[in-house]
């Protein structure tokens, strides 16, 4: 029986963020995946030649102590990102605002859409930017950040519905929570530093992730079956794998226990696109369901690896929708409200159908929820046994690297 320090169970973005820092802390590290590829909940469609991601490709985690940039710093890997000019933009239902990497662009176009309540905007941004100087040089500032609410934080400008949901929003799509449970740090991460556009997605992080497992060391199996539980003298000890029985310290399982969301691919020629529309959009239909929202995201006009000459590339993903073919209308409808000429400018259309990434966990095993930074959603842990459940697909990727850090942070 091959001995491991932890055996990592599923390639998605956070099984393979705790793979590549655990085996660059030099713990041998053994990583299993059922599927030929990488990356776990977030797949990818090549077809015709284009390319599409279910990843954003627009992400937070660049500041200072983010969890990208922390992962990246660790791994001592330079990250392929920018960013965009503009960074996105955000619809609601009466108003389309351009968000910019320099606060200033950001507020003059705040000010054409909200003209009564910008003197309380600016003092908003210009507080938020004070926590953020703080965050930077001290670590308690940063503790103290992390267990400060969002919430509290806000209410003091007692700002408009309209301009509660533009915050409201964004919190949603970058970090699937209500701005009303996200903490003081993750709103300064919003709305005091900038997006960076990856370079290939988060299909470039996957790779950058495997080169560096197997660069220190670590081992991975790609293309098998989930592996089976091994027990002896009546606890969990290990795998049985395709390559025969192992034995770890540590088994950490980076599963999809519940499908969360669906996604779009839409091949549409250029002359379809409005004028004045950004690669990314954060797109919120109806005031009345801030939880009914949508993200586009398109490729340059000039990026013929992601589509072909005169044709873009577009991606458009509905965190709140379940997949079901029969759903695939009524979400096209969503998305020609921002593309008034969609229907007569599409090439194909394919909904995304999620891989089957659950595991089937012994009846005996009980799993409950582990502390991994405030209000965290995505790691548990086995009472007693050293067995941790990482969700892959339920929360954004940047929180599934930030519960990745944390794990790792337990185990070292």
């Amino acid at each position: 029986m091959t001995k491991y320090d932890v055996a990592v169970v599923g390639a998605g973005i956070g099984g393979l963020a705790v793979a590549a820092l655990l085996s660059r802390k030099n713990r041998n590290v053994l990583l299993v995946e059922p599927s030929r590829t990488i990356g776990g909940a977030l797949g990818v469609l090549e077809k015709e030649g284009f390319h599409f991601s279910t990843a954003p490709m627009l992400t937070f985690g660049f500041e200072h102590d983010g969890a990208l940039h922390d992962v990246y710093d660790a791994l001592g890997v330079s990250p392929s990102a920018s960013v965009l000019s503009p960074c996105y933009q955000v619809v609601l239902p009466d108003r389309r605002i351009n968000i910019y990497e320099e606060t200033g662009e950001t507020l003059e176009e705040l000010r054409r859409e909200f003209p009564r309540e910008i003197d309380r905007l600016t003092k908003c941004y210009r507080d938020l930017k004070r926590v953020n100087e703080r965050k930077a040089r001290s670590r308690m500032a940063t503790g103290l950040s992390r267990k400060r609410s969002a919430h509290q934080f806000m209410r003091r400008y007692r700002f408009s519905r309209e301009l509660t949901a533009f915050f409201d929003l964004q919190s949603r799509f970058f970090f699937h929570l209500p701005l009303s449970t996200i903490s003081l740090s993750a709103l300064t991460s919003l709305f005091a530093s900038t997006p960076r556009s990856l370079h290939g997605g988060f299909d470039g992080f996957a790779g950058q992730m495997r080169d560096a497992i197997l660069r220190n060391g670590g081992e991975i199996q790609a293309g098998a079956e989930w592996p089976e539980m091994v027990h002896m003298k009546g606890r969990v000890s290990g795998l049985k794998t395709r390559d025969g029985m192992v034995e770890a310290d540590v088994l950490v399982f980076n599963t999809q226990q519940q499908q969360h969301g669906t996604t779009l691919f839409m091949a549409i020629r250029e002359e379809g696109i409005p004028v004045g529309m950004s690669r990314e959009v954060l797109f919120l239909p109806d005031y009345e369901r801030p939880h009914v929202l949508l993200g586009i995201s398109l490729s340059a006009h000039d990026d013929e690896t992601r589509s072909p000459k005169g044709m873009r590339a577009l991606t458009a993903s509905f965190p709140s929708a379940s997949y079901a073919p029969e759903m695939k209308e009524v979400l096209l409808r969503q998305v020609a409200i921002l593309i008034p000429f969609l229907e007569q400018n599409i090439h194909f259309v394919e909904g995304h159908v999620p891989l089957q990434r659950s595991y089937d966990f012994p009846s005996g095993l009980s799993f409950k929820p582990t502390r991994a930074g405030l209000r965290s959603i995505l790691l548990d842990k086995v009472f007693s046994r050293k067995i941790y459940l990482l969700h892959d697909g339920k929360g954004s990727p940047v929180q599934a690297v930030h519960a990745a850090r944390r794990l790792v942070e337990r185990l070292s």
